[in-house]
């Protein structure tokens, strides 16, 4: 029989954060999907973000990881190689997915940008999450523009979407200070309450031998979020392996909501 005195400990009911990570896999070079998947797979994500890769390397990776939920967007032609995209893979449902336009191109040609929007039905509530890749190298007006565009998407949902992917900038570049001045944060900065770098990128060169210098790949989340975790998935004595597979590192954030009952 229970004794009565005894102190009946409460239930922790909230729903676990929304995880998600970002990773550029440069996929026409090849992607080791069961490597990649490994190290995704070992975060346990609700949503995982891709840049640079192909239709067919998408659903390979959404099947290595389990995840039934798959939308890849068309980015531009190659002459030598499949075509390259955007992708969102989930293990939650997708219930809208839609492409839409940053900077207008030609359909082979490599400066075409755009953006996947994605709203997501988790069992404690939906979200939405912007997948991007913005211009590189010194186009800061170029990102200027199209982080614009992102965040105009963005306002046109019902709930503003978290917004992630390789911004090709660094923390306080023209694409970085639109979305931050727009009112989503650094989930990085928020975490670590402090401005430590957290690279996920190399520059030009070779890559094998020295680790990644420069911050390029971002998880804003919208006003009101808390950010419970930020890390770069890769532990410094395996840089060298992860070089071989990109010139970019995965980033992880999770985060609540701000009528999540887990909030503080």
């Amino acid at each position: 029989m229970r004794d009565p005195s005894a102190r009946v400990m409460p239930v922790d009911t909230a729903p676990p954060p929304i995880t998600m990570v970002t990773w550029n896999l440069q996929g026409s070079n090849g992607v080791d999907i069961a490597g990649v998947g490994e190290v995704i797979a070992a975060a346990h994500p609700d949503v995982v973000a891709i840049q640079e890769i192909q239709r067919g390397q998408a659903r390979r990776l959404a099947a290595a990881l389990g995840m039934a939920h798959l939308r890849w967007a068309f980015k531009n032609l190659s002459f030598l190689r499949r075509p390259e995209g955007l992708a969102v893979i989930s293990r939650h449902r997708l219930l809208s997915a839609d492409a839409f336009l940053l900077r207008r191109a030609w359909l082979w040609n490599w400066r075409r940008r755009i953006g996947l929007a994605v709203e997501i039905d988790r069992n404690e509530g939906r979200f939405g999450v912007i997948n991007v890749h913005l211009s590189p190298h010194d186009d800061g007006d170029r990102r200027r523009r199209e982080a614009h565009l992102a965040v105009e998407r963005a306002r046109v949902s019902e709930r503003l979407p978290i917004i992630v992917g390789d911004f090709n900038d660094l923390p306080g570049g023209p694409g970085y200070d639109v979305v931050t001045g727009s009112g989503w944060s650094d989930s990085w900065l928020i975490d670590k309450l402090q401005d430590i770098e957290g690279p996920t990128n190399w520059t030009p060169g070779e890559r094998r031998g020295r680790p990644p210098s420069q911050r390029l790949d971002f998880v804003f989340v919208p006003p009101g979020w808390s950010v419970v975790d930020a890390k770069v998935l890769a532990e410094s004595d395996r840089f060298d392996w992860f070089a071989d597979r990109s010139d970019h590192l995965p980033l992880l954030a999770a985060a609540r909501p701000p009528d999540d009952p887990g909030l503080p």
